[in-house]
């Protein structure tokens, strides 16, 4: 069954005449997008109006050779499709003319496959920029679009795209690394040291809140130390202190990104955590993994405080002995 065009109409504005266009397409299976317009003479250049919009089916234009680009959801095949949208100078009325109705393909299984469908309406960037700062999960984005829209087009990657402009414009100029240093910095209730390295770039991370530091200062008696990897783009490990309350439950001290694991960088991190957490007062004992870098910057720092191997580690290593 041909895809039918438009119908040939006047509308009072532009943007009208675009919308109808847009959802007569979408209901047709297909979609069109803007290739060119034309503008009212004018010396000043803020002041040239759109006189004429041609629009093509978002499929017409050369295919594309295989391994030339990504891939993409909208393949070329040349179609002929085109239509015009001009203002009538007397009038200033907009009509819709079709150039040609044929189409060289058949309508399209879903309208999410048209990057001009999913294009996002200001509620919807709205809503994804506020559940965003909430750190939900794309896909449960997704579903808050559906059920504000049942009809949206948007699908999971545009969230993916929406969410790394958001990014960048939070970043501005500045690194991931420095954002976060002028975050922590800027709250004011955070204690902070780093280091960097002779190409400028940061190997060195410590920071604490102002709760961590208090709860370590009121419950010295146990600290324990464990890395985490494949946490960021950098693939820095992330060293995580913790303490546990009289009652049994663990907290937070502080926390610590490495350029390297290597006794050095554990050592750095170990005294900084000396001098802001507890001082000249030692623990009365430490839970670490068995990683040697790590055990040999604690022996430097706290050598007469007693260290034991973690059971959940002890359990691993048990586990992965008897293979």
């Amino acid at each position: 069954m041909p895809l039918a065009p438009p119908p040939e109409a006047t509308y009072n504005h532009l943007y009208q005449a675009e919308e109808t266009v847009l959802k007569w397409a979408r209901q047709e299976g297909y979609a069109v997008v803007e290739l060119r317009l034309k503008k009212s003479e004018h010396k000043d250049p803020n002041m040239r109006v759109k006189r004429k919009v041609w629009m093509i089916c978002d499929k017409g234009g050369k295919p594309q050779l295989a391994g030339t680009s990504r891939n993409t959801s909208i393949r070329k095949t040349d179609c002929p499709f085109q239509l015009t949208i001009t203002r009538n100078h007397v009038t200033m009325k907009w009509t819709i003319a079709i150039l040609n109705s044929e189409h060289n393909h058949g309508p399209s299984g879903d309208a999410s496959a048209h990057p001009a469908h999913r294009k996002r309406a200001l509620e919807e960037l709205d809503l994804i920029k506020s559940i965003s700062k909430s750190r939900i999960s794309p896909k449960h984005i997704l579903l808050a679009l559906q059920e504000q829209d049942p009809e949206t087009a948007v699908c999971i990657q545009d969230i993916y795209n929406e969410r790394t402009k958001l990014r960048k414009e939070e970043l501005g100029e500045l690194t991931p690394t420095e954002a976060l240093c002028k975050m922590l910095f800027k709250t004011g209730s955070w204690v902070i040291s780093y280091e960097k390295g002779e190409d400028g770039c940061l190997n060195k991370l410590f920071f604490a809140h102002a709760t961590g530091i208090q709860l370590a200062q009121n419950y010295p008696y146990m600290l324990l130390f464990d890395c985490t990897y494949r946490m960021n783009q950098y693939n820095m490990p992330l060293l995580h202190a913790a303490g546990v309350a009289l009652t049994g439950e663990a907290f937070s001290i502080a926390f610590a990104f490495m350029s390297q694991e290597n006794a050095i960088q554990y050592q750095w991190v170990a005294a900084q955590f000396k001098e802001f957490m507890l001082g000249d007062r030692e623990p009365d004992v430490i839970i670490t993994d068995n990683e040697d870098a790590l055990l040999t910057a604690l022996d430097s720092i706290y050598p007469r405080v007693p260290r034991i191997l973690c059971r959940w580690h002890i359990k691993k290593n048990v586990l992965t002995a008897a293979q």
